[in-house]
Formats: C-alpha cells, structure tokens, sequence
C-alpha cells in the first residue's frame, strides 16, 4: 500500500495539535493508544523523520468514534 500525504486528510503534526485542541502529553498519549499493537488505525500516523510527521483526521476521526463506542452503556430491552 502506497501512503498518499498529498490526501488533503494528512494533516502535519502541528496543525493536528492546533485543529483537536491538543498539549504535547495529550497528543503523546493518544497517538501511543491509536497506532498500539495491532490496531487497525495505525496507518493514520505517518514519521517521515523526528521534524516531520503526519496524521490522517479521518482516521483521527473514526479511532475517536470507535474509543467512545467502547465507553457507551448499551442496553438491551
């Protein structure tokens, strides 16, 4: 699979911070439970090299979904 940063999705590491309102502790920590192990959202964090690097929104996006539907109290009538 080719990464395709030219995806108007990609957004710097900088921006991401600024656009989700995010500290670097907060960022550090949701990018380490994002790309863990064998999750299917990894692909959503691209490091060219330490200055430059890269997170898909959309992805963002749906692994923040997926973390809140974890938190939901389903109820089964």
């Amino acid at each position: 699979m080719a990464l395709d940063l030219s995806d108007g999705n990609w957004i710097s590491k900088k921006k991401f911070k600024e656009e989700f309102d995010l500290g670097e502790t907060a960022y550090q920590t949701r990018m380490k439970a994002m790309t863990a192990g064998d999750s299917e959202f990894k692909n959503g964090y691209a490091k060219v090299n330490r200055q430059e690097v890269y997170i898909n929104r959309k992805i963002y996006n749906a692994w923040k979904s997926a973390e809140a539907e974890k938190n939901m109290l389903w109820v089964d009538y």
